[in-house]
């Protein structure tokens, strides 16, 4: 269950409207790498943990924060076309040709589908695709996933920094690179942790002396059993 308050994580309106910043911002919500793929694949993650404790509440946690980051990015979207002309796109269209092929047809799909705001889509108009989340049932396995995840996010977050000069828009997106900032710390640690805590488990064999790389395959129940892949 989750309480939902009316402040926003972070607070923070554009100095003017910009609609075309406004479909680059769309990378952030509903992208391969956006803020509503970390907030189902923890929400996931964590509902896929049998285990109560430590490590189901701190995903969980992490969840309910992202909530709050697709909130704060969908407001600052419609606060960026509130008021903007049509003119505008089309001058900056105009000035920027290459700007003008790529943002070519997503006007319609803000104003008419969502009525002047933002959308569950990436920067390309594709809707948001649950198939961008890993939620493996495995911890380790997943940690490892959430770091490359938050790596891509403060990747595309950075870009994006740097390609508005609005004070607004800036402060939210200083805002958003500390907390993926410290997200991403928290994944690669655990994820560390775990690593070091796999060392110490018993090393199976390969019994077979023929070609191949033999590996360790553990069973949802603990058991192991050994597999070997041949090379050549």
């Amino acid at each position: 269950m989750f309480n939902h308050t009316k402040r926003l994580q972070f607070e923070a309106r554009p100095e003017n409207p910009d609609p075309v910043y406004a479909h680059k911002l769309q990378e952030l919500i509903g992208g391969a790498w956006g803020e509503m793929t970390v907030t189902m694949q923890y929400l996931f993650q964590g509902w896929n943990c049998r285990i109560e404790g430590k490590y189901k509440d701190m995903i969980m946690d992490i969840a309910t924060e992202e909530i709050g980051h697709v909130e704060m990015l969908a407001t600052m979207v419609a606060r960026l076309l509130e008021g903007a002309p049509s003119d505008k796109t089309a001058q900056a269209a105009e000035n920027d040709p290459v700007l003008g092929a790529i943002i070519g047809g997503m006007d319609p799909q803000q104003a008419v589908v969502a009525g002047g705001a933002a959308l569950p889509a990436d920067a390309n108009g594709y809707p948001w695709n649950g198939r961008y989340i890993i939620a493996s049932g495995n911890l380790l396995a997943d940690f490892r996933a959430n770091v490359t995840a938050e790596s891509q996010g403060r990747l595309q977050t950075a870009r994006l920094y740097h390609m508005t000069d609005d004070p607004g828009v800036k402060s939210m997106l200083k805002f958003n690179l500390a907390r993926v900032g410290r997200r991403n710390d928290a994944a690669e640690g655990e994820a560390n942790r775990h690593r070091a805590v796999n060392r110490h488990l018993p090393r199976t064999r390969c019994r077979q002396p023929t070609r191949g790389n033999c590996a360790r395959v553990w069973s949802p129940a603990g058991t192991t059993r050994t597999s070997t892949a041949t090379t050549g």
